[in-house]
């Protein structure tokens, strides 16, 4: 029923006891809500409120049923009344913290459910309610706090079981979150989110055989649902079923063909198993029932600019530019395309049109500031690197930009933003507890990270050459090397920090904070005549490289796999070299600011295994 349409009416003779009769109407409302016959209960309710304006239960159910159908205020216009007919009713307060968290009013719901638990301490719902909203706004200790006491008060209570798996998973708590969502399974098997959730934690704790079964069930319960069909899909691209989780991404894509994120995921994982086949085919599958779908375009073009083919980004970005002239997006992209393939005079103007077009992006800055390096306009570079600075002063890429220009311009203040000694700095990590030396240790990790390498070829938007690199975020890996090895890093990051120089305006000093997270973390294995390009990692603050296997090429007599600071990938002039090398170590950790440029030498026979990952400030 619309918000128009009115109710049916219950016609009622007059009565001689209006609050009895409005009492069985309530009840009659009651039967109907169970058996989802809201138009019925809410004429019933309308009825009692007719006999009995004051009849607090009658207007109550009203006031549900406004809201059910989407008169907000009306509805808490109504619990207002009747909570000022019963002021020390707990479930009316509880009902308006429901009504004013769905209006974003949430200081005020939470002011209303914290009262009706002053009313009523053991009443479950609020307890629930309350945490939900804490959860909200991202209190989650608070959340866990008032959703565990739900539980504690209703064991059964399927739906706080769920949110506290759900938040333990958030935190890293896998197991107690498997404890937690399996209890809420085997309640209720119809419950989606139980099932969902008891996936994502099977999947974390890498059993993906289960994790699928989950994602499956709850497939099942949610038939055509995107995303247990997306969870389903990663857990298998986790799990190194690489054509089966493509298989999976397809039939999303089938379902919705505009999801640039999925396209995304399934040419990564395309180009990385080797299927040439399906490799970019999506984009144009997707156009024919979404002509006008302008990020297909950008997302297609990007993965061409991302392997050097300029010439074929070019020609998706036309063909997105007779759709989209006014797009600041592909216009910029379009500029990168044409600069690539040395046109840089066309390139210019076509940049300034893209920034004019979206001021208050830096892509279009940076990419214009490289542009002009490559061009030798170091001057022009750095007011290009600037601007983007302006907008975000911890953007890595225009730090990165901003110290080439400054070296091509002989400018001192390069020292300052670019101090090898003071910033670079080597960890020799110890043996964790149970293990007798350095190699037993790293020789078990190594083991853990060659199973996790199931791809056969680099990611299309990494440095890597001649190697493969793992999927997701390997620090979400719980227990095993990996999480004792994660462990000795989270102290050699903190000692890190505590002894970053005093300086406030340095873009690295000047971000210090006592606490920090990971953006990303991943192992690379590197074979024979490998390398990493220079390159920067834009995501990060402090970025990293730990050795857990080396060949035996890398050695203290050549610079063979070594990592180097100093040199672009742009190859910028005489001053475009390397300024630092650190020779590898089984063992070692090397921590620097992530707007540093670095690579790794090649190096011939066997492989080199390292695990990597970016630090932000929390």
């Amino acid at each position: 029923m619309s918000p128009e349409t009115e109710a049916p009416r219950v016609v009622v003779p007059p009565s001689s006891n209006p609050e009895l009769e409005a009492s069985s109407l309530v009840e009659r409302a009651n039967e109907a809500e169970k058996d989802s016959r809201f138009d019925d209960a809410e004429a019933c309710y309308r009825a009692a409120t007719a006999l009995a304006p004051n009849h607090v239960a009658a207007i109550h159910g009203l006031a549900f049923s406004l809201h059910r159908r989407g008169e907000v205020q009306q509805a808490e216009q109504l619990v207002r009344k009747a909570l000022a007919l019963k002021p020390r009713e707990p479930i009316l307060s509880n009902t308006l913290g429901i009504f004013l968290k769905h209006q974003g009013r949430y200081a005020e719901a939470e002011a209303s459910y914290r009262l009706a638990l002053a009313l009523k301490p053991n009443y479950a719902d609020a307890h629930y309610n309350l945490g939900i909203l804490l959860e909200a706004v991202d209190r989650g200790e608070e959340a866990l706090v008032a959703l565990k006491a739900a539980a504690a008060l209703q064991p059964d209570h399927v739906q706080a079981l769920t949110r506290i798996a759900a938040i333990l998973l958030a935190r890293g708590d896998t197991h107690e979150a498997l404890r937690s969502a399996t209890r809420a399974v085997e309640l209720d098997p119809n419950y989606f989110d139980a099932a969902y959730y008891r996936g994502w934690i099977l999947s974390s704790l890498q059993r993906p055989d289960e994790a699928l079964a989950s994602f499956r069930a709850a497939a099942k319960l949610k038939p055509g649902n995107v995303e247990a069909s997306l969870a389903t899909a990663n857990t298998l691209r986790d799990a190194g079923r690489h054509d089966e989780a493509i298989e999976c991404y397809r039939q999303v894509l089938e379902q919705q063909p505009g999801r640039g994120d999925i396209h995304v995921e399934l040419n990564r994982l395309a180009w990385l198993s080797g299927r040439q086949d399906m490799y970019l085919s999506s984009f144009a599958e997707a156009r024919k029932r979404e002509p006008a779908n302008i990020e297909l375009y950008t997302l297609e073009a990007a993965f061409h600019l991302r392997r050097d083919d300029y010439v074929a980004a070019e020609e998706v970005l036309r063909a997105a530019l007779a759709r989209a002239p006014s797009s600041g997006a592909v216009v910029g992209m379009l500029a990168r395309a044409i600069a690539g393939q040395g046109r840089i005079e066309a390139s210019e103007p076509l940049f300034l049109r893209a920034i004019e077009a979206e001021p208050d992006s830096a892509v279009h800055r940076q990419e214009l500031g490289f542009t002009l390096l490559n061009a030798r306009r170091p001057d022009d570079a750095a007011h290009a690197f600037a601007s983007a600075l302006e907008r975000n002063r911890n953007d890595q890429l225009a730090l990165a930009g901003l110290t080439l220009a400054l070296r091509m311009q002989g400018d001192a203040h390069y020292r300052w933003l670019v101090d090898h000694d003071r910033y670079v700095r080597s960890y020799d990590l110890p043996v964790p507890p149970g293990f007798r030396d350095p190699a037993s240790f790293n020789a078990l990790l190594a083991d853990e990270l060659d199973r996790l390498h199931t791809t056969k070829i680099e990611p299309i938007d990494q440095s890597l050459r001649g190697g493969t690199q793992t999927i997701g975020r390997l620090f979400e890996s719980r227990g095993g090397a990996v999480e004792q090895l994660r462990v000795l890093i989270e102290e050699a990051v903190s000692d890190y920090i505590s002894k970053l120089p005093e300086d406030s305006r340095h873009p690295v000093s000047g971000r210090r904070s006592g606490r920090y997270g990971f953006a990303g973390s991943w192992s690379c294995r590197l074979q024979s005549g490998g390398f990493h390009r220079n390159h920067v990692h834009p995501a990060g603050w402090i970025s990293s490289a730990y050795y857990a296997r080396l060949p035996s090429s890398v050695d203290s007599q050549t610079d063979a796999g070594w990592l180097s600071f100093g040199q672009s990938q742009y190859l910028l002039g005489d001053e475009d070299v390397s300024e630092a090398l650190i020779c590898p170590a089984v063992g070692k950790l090397v921590l620097f600011p992530s707007y540093y440029w670095h690579g790794t030498k090649s190096f011939l026979d066997g492989d080199r295994l390292t695990v990597a990952f970016d630090v932000v400030p929390a």
